[in-house]
């Protein structure tokens, strides 16, 4: 550290971004406050006390010199007030900051406003948007994409949203993810008539780079097969958006999932590549032609943090070599992380600066005990010390990433050192080929095309690896809510593993020792775990599902259910997306009982993939209309899958302490004269003193019909209000009769139906009903002791 101040540095100066996020200054107090701490400095380096006052002073001149640049950095980032959720014809104009590459659902590009107008009213506004040019005319849209240039001053009309924030849990930030990024929000535009070029004038140096990415991009195209592209654009331009996210995630149930975003893996296989190329040459050219390289790699992904830490990390290595100079690695890396966050001080904040520079540190710091031990192996045979040695740096980049890949995926890959022993390598294959094939196809597009379909074939192979990996239930295993203070435990747990071990000479007492410490990690971590639905409680979690139904259940004994899954489509599945997060989240393995309310698909949709995920043990449903395709298939598909599945009839059967009664009567629910509306799933569940209601989508005939069989019975503390809030339903006489302290309304924000009506709103308030939305208040929980029920901040 005394010989490296660089490394002290940057340490103080990421206390200073840190401080920013809880003490900012007005800008003019560091003016003041730094030169008068300078002269201190000064005077004290000239006094007798230099070491230890002018080490303090000088801490805290690089603290406020990191605090300043944060500070700065966010003064100059103007968000779109928050209460702007989502706003009809808003119209930008402002400088194109940069273009992403096309892609199929259109263009998309970032765009640095000078002015905002909406609601008859004219913003001068410098903020940054994410602009979207969506129209099913592609001849449109590709004259747009060939003529639109960084720099370009443009006007645009659409629909503007701000990102989405948590609506449930486990449920990704976008709303936090484009602030860190310095965006307001996402403005839409349907029409490309209604985007305008209005100054061509553009940045010379961003168009040029553009346009390669361009080029490349085209070529990769053109010669790879669509998953063979979609991976080599993603090495070679940083570009994900064409992998599944089913591929994705198959990465991540691997272990594998950094692999797919260009980091210091990919910068090494280029020095590698290019060393084999300039091998030969004299060392200075060699040395040139590999910064130059190095380089231009890191223009054309896009300058990722980590991509450029390894830039920085390899140039300054690089050089050194060449001025005969020595060099360290946490040095290297002090370095590029401050180079890093003097320009961006938000990509502190960043997983992949969080991930990039922890398995740096991780692989320094640990992998040299490893090798240690292996050497004292003694092995003869290279491979398997290679193999070894392989597998020690693997391990060591995992230990230092652990915690922040179980903070934002939630999930310890059981398989990572094995999957990493074949896909590391052979990422690296395709990385060559995918160069290779690229300088081939501006000399022979027939030995291009050849080298690219052996990439196809390295690529397929690779999936199905991953695949084969990713999709075995015992690849990985969910560890959630894994906070900053289980961070800190582990990391100082495993320093005292590290540092300590070498004292422990028998080889019980080692292992002795290293229990302890996996128990303690395992102890210390569960102190401030995630509250899983309360014990001994029922609950209900309504579920942000959009314009559909979504209700858990987690009774007192333990036992789950559900009500509805929400819907499904070619483009989203509630199911997959939003209720199997949860059900990780919450501990949930299976669902015991799932109570579809009737066959619609803002109901069913989502039960189809929680089926072919195992995720369901038994379903009751309305009797089918034989006569409804629709109804019939799905019928068939619970067949096919050999799930339970049991027809509503008039009954009430016992799960622990709670009952559930089914309303319906079998006769009504399968007669034709019942629209499938009032056939719906009409289900009470009583525990203790409390009672809910679950309505499906019943109309006012249906209301009628159950409020004059069941009178008094239908009253309860929470009612599932009927479709959505229609003013086709949820009549004042069953409002009355159920006199719900709790009314749960899912629906979409801003839909296109109107939901929920104002006068069924204004009925729920004339009795005092405290009303739970999911468009304005996102996923909701109630839990009730028997006695009360009471709303669970989830957050």
């Amino acid at each position: 550290m005394k010989d490296f101040p660089v490394i002290k540095i940057t340490i103080f100066f990421i206390i200073g971004i840190l401080f920013q996020k809880a003490f900012a200054f007005q800008t003019t107090y560091y003016f003041l406050l730094i030169p008068a701490l300078i002269m201190i400095l000064i005077l004290i380096l000239c006094s007798s006390f230099k070491n230890v006052l002018g080490s303090f002073v000088t801490a805290i001149i690089i603290v406020l010199a990191g605090n300043f640049i944060a500070e700065v950095y966010a003064v100059g980032e103007i968000f779109l007030p928050e209460k702007l959720n989502y706003v009809k014809d808003f119209s930008a104009s402002g400088k194109v900051e940069n273009i992403e590459l096309n892609k199929e659902q259109g263009i998309i590009f970032y765009l640095a406003t000078d002015s905002v107008k909406f609601s008859y009213n004219n913003y001068k506004i410098r903020t940054k948007l994410l602009c979207k040019i969506i129209d099913p005319d592609k001849k449109k849209l590709d004259s747009i994409y060939s003529s639109m240039n960084i720099g370009n001053m443009v006007s645009i009309i659409g629909n503007y949203s701000k990102g989405n924030e948590q609506r449930n849990p486990g449920e990704f930030d976008y709303n936090n993810y484009l602030h860190l990024k310095g965006i307001s929000g996402v403005l839409n535009c349907y029409d490309s008539k209604k985007f305008n070029i209005t100054d061509k004038g553009k940045n010379y140096f961003k168009s040029f780079l553009f346009e390669i990415r361009k080029i490349i991009n085209n070529k990769i195209t053109a010669l790879h097969s669509p998953q063979a592209a979609s991976l080599v654009k993603g090495l070679l331009l940083a570009d994900r958006s064409e992998i599944s996210s089913e591929t994705k995630t198959d990465f991540i149930n691997s272990g594998v999932m950094h692999v797919l975003a260009v980091s210091g893996l990919h910068v090494g296989y280029i020095i590698i590549i290019f060393y084999f190329l300039f091998g030969r040459l004299n060392i200075y050219f060699r040395s040139f032609m590999i910064l130059l390289g190095l380089v231009l790699f890191s223009l054309l992904t896009g300058l990722p943090s980590s991509v450029v830490r390894a830039v920085i990390m390899a140039s300054v290595i690089i050089i050194s070599q060449l001025t005969n100079r020595n060099t360290n690695l946490f040095n290297s890396l002090a370095l590029a992380a401050l180079i890093i966050l003097l320009f961006s001080p938000t990509e502190l904040f960043n997983p992949s600066f969080q991930l990039s520079f922890a398995a740096v540190i991780s692989i320094a710091a640990i992998a040299p005990f490893f090798q240690t031990r292996i050497n004292q192996l003694k092995i003869n045979s290279n491979v398997i010390k290679d193999v070894l040695l392989f597998i020690s740096i693997s391990l060591s980049a995992q230990i230092g990433t652990l915690p922040f890949t179980l903070t934002y995926f939630s999930k310890l890959s059981l398989a990572s050192l094995l999957a990493n022993l074949l896909v590391i390598p052979t990422i690296g294959i395709v990385l060559a080929i995918g160069l290779f094939t690229l300088a081939l196809s501006a000399v022979s597009p027939m030995l291009a095309t050849l080298a690219a379909t052996a990439n196809n074939f390295v690529t397929s192979f690779l999936f199905s690896f991953v695949n084969l990996i990713g999709e075995c239930k015992y690849s990985f295993i969910f560890i959630r809510g894994f906070s900053f203070i289980d961070s800190l435990v582990f990391y100082l747990l495993i320093a005292i593993l590290f540092l300590y071990y070498k004292y422990f000479t028998k080889a019980l007492s080692k292992i002795i020792f290293l229990s302890l410490i996996l128990f303690d990690i395992l102890l210390y971590s569960s102190f401030d775990q995630i509250i899983n639905f309360p014990k001994n409680l029922f609950g209900v979690f309504m579920i942000d599902v959009g314009q559909g139904d979504a209700f858990l259940l987690h009774f007192p004994n333990g036992s789950t259910a559900i009500v509805d899954a929400g819907v499904a489509s070619s483009y989203f599945d509630s199911g997959e997306k939003i209720i199997e997060p949860i059900m990780n989240y919450y501990d949930i393995p299976k669902i015991n009982y799932a109570f579809i309310s009737h066959i619609d698909l803002d109901h069913y949709g989502g039960i189809i993939s929680l089926i072919q995920n195992g995720r369901i043990e038994k379903i009751f449903l309305p009797v089918v209309d034989t006569a409804s395709e629709k109804e019939m298939r799905f019928l068939n598909f619970i067949v096919q899958n050999k799930i339970q599945y049991e027809y509503y009839s008039k009954k009430y059967f016992s799960v622990g302490n709670s009952r559930i009664y089914f309303l319906n009567d079998t006769l009504d629910s399968g007669s034709k004269r019942i629209s499938s509306n009032n056939r719906s799933g009409v289900i009470k569940i009583v525990y203790g003193k409390t009672s809910f209601l679950f309505t499906g989508d019943i109309d006012l005939n249906g209301e009628k019909n159950y409020g004059g069989k069941y009178k008094t019975f239908l009253s309860a503390d929470v009612l599932k209000i009927s479709h959505h809030g229609s003013d086709k339903s949820s009549g004042e006489k069953f409002i009355n009769a159920v006199k719900p302290r709790f009314s749960l309304i899912s629906v979409g924000f801003r839909n296109k139906f109107g939901h929920p009506s104002t006068a069924v709103l204004n009925r729920l308030k004339k009795i005092d009903s405290e009303i739970f939305r999911t468009d304005m208040n996102g996923g909701i929980l109630l839990c009730s002791n028997g006695e009360n029920v009471y709303s669970i901040n989830w957050h």
